[in-house]
């Protein structure tokens, strides 16, 4: 059973993936983590600590994405790394990028997009091990179709993502060679 500042935690991360950050307010929270807004305050100083809380906790779920990422030595295991890497998003995962995809809309200030140059630099690497035109082009288009996946995946738009998935692996494995 979760203490009751994880509750808290776990409420407002669900709250500013469904109605936003800025339109969730300390007493919505409160009132939907059946906790009082007074138990808010001991654990958190304002709204702005528990969204750094949050937000410190979604930095090390992602981390722990992308590091096989980021590790990876052969550039076309690394692309295909990447292009998986939406179709291993589940569990509480998912609520973890659904927060970052919605901060990056509605806080253009967070510190999302660190976690995202890694990535983009290691795809660039990538391209260019492989001689490949245009390396910053390509893994900006790349991640881009990342992000779009991300989207189609939560909304369940792709009717199969294990047969998409190894299409666009195979698209890219086309590129490659």
């Amino acid at each position: 059973m979760p203490t009751k500042k994880e509750q808290i935690l776990n409420t407002a991360l669900t709250l500013f993936v469904q109605v936003g950050y800025k339109a969730t307010t300390t007493q919505l929270i409160a009132q939907e983590a059946n906790v009082s807004e007074g138990l808010i305050y001991r654990h958190f100083t304002n709204k702005e600590d528990l969204l750094s809380t949050i937000n410190q906790k979604r930095k090390e779920r992602v981390n722990l994405l992308i590091s096989p990422i980021l590790d990876e030595k052969n550039p076309e295991l690394r692309i295909n790394k990447v292009i998986s890497l939406p179709f291993e998003i589940v569990g509480d995962d998912k609520v973890y990028w659904q927060f970052q995809l919605k901060l990056k809309k509605e806080l253009k200030n967070i510190d999302c997009d660190q976690q995202d140059n890694r990535v983009f630099e290691s795809l660039v690497a990538a391209f260019t091990e492989l001689e490949i035109q245009h390396p910053s082009f390509e893994a900006m288009a790349l991640l881009q179709l990342v992000e779009a996946t991300v989207h189609d995946l939560f909304e369940n738009k792709i009717p199969n993502p294990e047969e998409y998935k190894n299409f666009l692996i195979n698209k890219y494995r086309q590129l490659i060679n």
